[in-house]
């Protein structure tokens, strides 16, 4: 089955390093998305 997107507009990503570490300190981040662009039907 072949998906396909259209989007209009912007997805905004959220990309926050764990455990309240600095940014310059981490090697990681967890990134989590959100708006209306986002949602699913």
């Amino acid at each position: 089955m072949e998906h396909r997107f259209i989007t209009m507009g912007e997805i905004m990503l959220r990309l926050t390093p764990p455990n309240y570490e600095e940014i310059r300190m981490t090697q990681t981040f967890e990134a989590s998305y959100g708006g209306a662009e986002a949602k699913t039907v």
